[in-house]
């Protein structure tokens, strides 16, 4: 089980794909960093890393998003609050790209 999110942000940013695994430590973490912010209990787990809508629903309340999408090398997305800049942050797929950006932010 993994609750660290730097680790766990690290294997989305290395993932080829998304997995359900993936989107069972993104769960796990969400938890650790408030049960406000878990959704699991409303009705299964999402499906964080291959459904961008799931992905979205990461994004902190209030936050501007952006993602990219480009065939040869993959997705970049970034997650910010007018007060606070985002970085882009690069994964395989825009679910995963969104994952990543929405656990930095």
């Amino acid at each position: 089980m993994m609750t660290d999110l730097q680790s766990l942000i690290a294997n989305l940013e290395a993932a080829t794909e998304g997995s359900r695994q993936l989107d069972y430590d993104i769960e796990v973490a969400l938890r650790t960093i408030g049960p406000a912010l878990a959704l699991a209990a409303r009705g299964g787990l999402p499906f964080y890393t291959t459904s961008f809508d799931a992905a979205l629903t990461l994004v902190p309340e209030g936050s501007t998003w952006t993602v990219d999408n480009f065939p040869s090398v993959g997705a970049c997305a970034s997650c910010y609050k007018e007060d606070a800049g985002g970085d882009l942050n690069d994964a395989k797929t825009p679910a995963l790209a969104l994952c990543v950006a929405a656990l930095k932010a």
